[in-house]
């Protein structure tokens, strides 16, 4: 089970969520993000399809879902936040393997058949993380008829300041889920 954690990038209780989990009653954000991540899985989960909007509106619980489905078709995902991207990378730099490299691991994680990248906001920009994360993009973009990439963040499309990833992003279904926060209804649950 531990090497289905660390492959998929969900832990035990993540890998149970489904999108039919998802409570998209009243809630038409919901209702668009599921069947756009549906319509990815019946297109053969290649391209891009990108999610964004206001903060506890399900997004992620989506994204991983989308990583379950695929796992369930035979289909090799991975769900990872922009934030571990870059942790990964700079990894790279204090590793003692020979060949190892940021670049490198950027190249391996690029070709995972479908990437699901949450949080893009989150991660710090600097110049560094424009140029890895650009790299990512690239890869991904020229292989988009082979590979799929998932993606969310909370705020506007516009907000994601490389706009030379959101013009390619543009070209594929991009989802706005203008849902109220469902965390404050939750009454503390988990």
């Amino acid at each position: 089970m531990e090497a289905l954690t660390f492959s998929t990038g969900l832990n035990p209780q993540e890998r149970t969520i489904r999108l039919a989990d998802l409570d998209t009653d009243g809630r038409p954000g919901a209702e668009a993000m599921v069947r756009a991540m549906g319509q990815f899985l019946a297109d053969g989960c290649y391209g891009f399809l990108t999610v964004h909007g206001g903060y506890g509106n399900g997004k992620s619980t989506a994204l991983k879902a989308i990583v379950n489905a695929c796992i369930e078709r035979g289909i090799e995902a991975r769900y990872v936040t922009m934030t571990e991207v870059m942790i990964y990378a700079r990894e790279a730099f204090e590793s003692q393997q020979q060949g190892d490299s940021d670049y490198g691991r950027i190249a391996k994680l690029a070709k995972v058949c479908v990437l699901v990248i949450d949080e893009l906001d989150k991660a710090r920009i600097t110049d560094y993380a424009r140029e890895v994360q650009t790299h990512l993009f690239d890869i991904r973009y020229r292989e988009a008829h082979r590979l799929g990439t998932v993606m969310a963040w909370n705020g506007r499309f516009r907000d994601i300041d490389m706009p030379w990833v959101l013009s390619r992003l543009s070209e594929y279904p991009v989802i706005e889920n203008k849902d109220t926060d469902m965390r404050p209804l939750l009454g503390g649950e988990r």
